[in-house]
């Protein structure tokens, strides 16, 4: 086992693309098959003998552009021949446990997908790393130059742009973990209590090999940030709650599992533990950074609303806010002004972001929404006064009266 654990952790060493003499590539060659066909003596079952075949076809794979030197380098046996020979001797080790072929196939297939995943989601953490260090310079150069700067508008646009991209990207790197954890567990294709120690501990390394339970800290950690650092709208917010909800599912199935596998081992309890922590934490920061955004709707535009922090609240601060507007004596251009200021502010982010994103949620009743649109109506209405055209009608219909009584008049 603990030479098939080894062969895990060499077999791969064509990836890391460093030079080698002629004769550091014959001695690896030599030194990697030889591990290999310790290891498939070694192997105990199905899974075991996917980690060989797949070891097997990438030293195929690192080694061909070579044959031609291993050819002659190889004492009494050719590149082709050495590789052929350990096939036929992990196919004899296969039947002798029973194994079928198609099995292994499959195996090898998903841990080649778990290998594959494991390389789009490293690439996904250095991409959203420099989006994030993007958004933190883009967001300070926004501040520094104020809502006055003639470039304010470019470089919002180009912040709004980056943050987007984060949130697509962060979201791709959640959902490939998740997925690279699906293509684990289906190489064993039972319940992790139906599994053999063996089998536990296979899969154990599996995990550990791939750094899953570092990985979904990792994106619980970078959602974390990412909420922190952007001014995020009702629609992104949207997405955040949903990702964070879908994220919280996938872990109570999760979890339990991995609390079963690594029931030996006190480390890795703790860190499962803190996942759920972290998870917590997501949630509560979710949740302020939904109310920051809709305080800060008002803010931006220096409409000034008094702090809210729910349903409730948004219902009578904002009433009261349009009631103490309403009733204020002032110029009638300047509360005109007023009123389009915030009703631009209105249509834009709270009729078609944040109020269906408050009733979805519950935050708002139909009932609640209802009264504080009809509010915001009553106040639009105090400014459409009597129009040209109802005085012409006035005019007409009060011609007409006197009219009809002149000629009833003239007749009598």
């Amino acid at each position: 086992m603990k030479n098939l654990i080894l062969l895990l952790a060499l077999a791969v060493t064509f990836a890391s693309g460093q030079e080698r003499s002629d004769f550091q590539t014959v001695k690896a060659f030599e030194s990697q098959t030889k591990n290999v066909s310790t290891a498939i003596d070694e192997v105990q079952t199905v899974q075991e003998c996917a980690d060989v075949s797949l070891a097997i076809d990438r030293i195929a794979e690192e080694f061909t552009p070579n044959k031609a030197l291993l050819d002659k380098a190889l004492y009494g046996e050719k590149f082709d021949g050495r590789v052929a020979r350990l096939r036929y001797q992990l196919t004899l080790v296969q039947e002798k446990l029973g194994v079928i072929e198609s099995q292994v196939v499959r195996i090898a297939e998903l841990e080649e997908q778990v290998r594959q995943l494991s390389g789009e989601i490293e690439r996904l953490t250095g991409e959203n790393q420099k989006l994030m260090g993007d958004v933190d310079r883009l967001s300070s150069n926004v501040k520094s130059m104020g809502s006055s700067n003639a470039s304010a508008g470019a470089m919002i646009d180009s912040l709004k742009g980056v943050i987007a991209k984060l949130q697509k990207g962060l979201k791709d790197r959640d959902d490939m973990i998740f997925a690279l954890v699906d293509s684990l567990f289906m190489q064993y294709n039972k319940q992790v209590d139906q599994l053999a120690d063996t089998e536990k501990r296979g899969l154990a390394i599996r995990m550990d090999r791939n750094n899953v339970v570092t990985s979904i800290k990792m994106s619980i950690e970078n959602n974390l940030k990412f909420l922190e650092r952007a001014e995020l709208k009702g629609g992104d917010l949207a997405a955040i709650l949903q990702q964070h909800q879908r994220f919280s599912s996938q872990w109570k199935g999760l979890g339990p599992k991995l609390a079963s596998l690594y029931l030996s081992n006190k480390q890795r309890g703790k860190e499962l533990a803190t996942v759920d922590t972290l998870l917590a934490k997501w949630s509560t920061a979710a949740g302020e950074a939904y109310w920051r955004g809709v305080n800060e709707a008002f803010a931006s535009r220096q409409i000034v609303v008094q702090p809210i922090a729910s349903g409730n609240d948004y219902v009578s601060n904002v009433t009261a806010y349009v009631n103490e507007r309403m009733a204020e004596e002032t110029a009638a251009d300047k509360k005109r002004k007023e009123f389009e200021s915030f009703d631009l502010m209105w249509q834009s982010e709270m009729v078609n972001g944040w109020l269906p994103l408050m009733e979805s949620r519950g935050d708002l009743t139909p009932e609640q929404k209802k009264l504080v649109m009809e509010k915001v109506e009553d106040w639009r209405d105090s400014f459409a006064g009597t129009s040209p055209f109802t005085y012409a009608l006035i005019f007409v219909v009060i011609v007409g009266l006197l009219t009809v009584v002149y000629l009833r008049m003239k007749k009598k």
